[in-house]
């Protein structure tokens, strides 16, 4: 916001409110005022440090107020999130209804790894974004879509320790092709793959590619998709 244009705002202070949740539900609704980041100093002044913050998924919204309340700016929301420790923070993400979701994940990590999600077997790859780097690409790998339900990304600002999460390898797959024939004549096929978690310091972004040629010939591999 502090790098907005102010328009007919002549600067009163930021207001900044919060509300935490354990189940999901907020009661009433309501927000609480974080008296220690309302700053009324000047425009430039756009951070602070909220103490005491507990476990609860957290969400936190910013207005800009004038002199004029009329002037005052839209709320801005930051993704929800919860405080693990020092360095070690989660952030809910989705629904997608694409493939590929750009998340905020409020700083720039050096991993983050899916913490939580309702389906065992789903695969997902993070990428660096172009957006900026307190963002991430989140793409899903095991399917060709996005998902209906929320996900938890487990983000840390230094190396993991062994243990504490268990990534799967990328495996090379090639299987015999089930051909078929699609409605203009032309031969279709399905390709199965296993992509793993697609998450850590060996494979943390993930590219899939499906390459065809001719079979029992030396002729060169065609790619036929790539980068889903």
């Amino acid at each position: 916001l502090s790098n907005s244009d102010p328009g007919d705002c002549v600067f009163k202070a930021w207001f900044v409110e919060t509300r935490s949740t354990e189940d999901g539900e907020y009661p009433d609704g309501n927000w609480t005022e974080v008296p220690e980041c309302s700053d009324s100093s000047g425009r430039d002044v756009s951070s602070c440090n909220i103490v005491n913050l507990n476990n609860a998924i957290t969400e936190l919204r910013v207005t800009e107020q004038c002199q004029d309340a009329r002037a005052d700016s839209l709320p801005t929301l930051t993704p929800r999130f919860r405080w693990i420790s020092s360095g070690r923070w989660q952030i809910v993400a989705g629904p997608s209804a694409t493939t590929t979701l750009e998340v905020d994940v409020l700083s720039a990590p050096h991993d983050c790894w899916v913490y939580d999600f309702p389906i065992a077997a789903a695969e997902f790859s993070r990428c660096s974004s172009s957006v900026s780097d307190n963002f991430l690409a989140l793409t899903r790998t095991d399917a060709p879509g996005g998902w209906i339900e929320e996900l938890v990304l487990d983000c840390s600002l230094t190396e993991v320790s062994a243990g504490i999460v268990n990534f799967d390898p990328y495996l090379a797959i090639q299987e015999p092709l089930v051909l078929g024939r699609g409605i203009d004549g032309r031969a279709t096929f399905l390709v199965d793959f296993d992509a793993g978690s697609g998450l850590g310091v060996d494979c943390d972004c993930a590219g899939l590619t499906v390459s065809v040629r001719e079979s029992n010939t030396s002729s060169p591999w065609v790619t036929a998709c790539a980068g889903w």
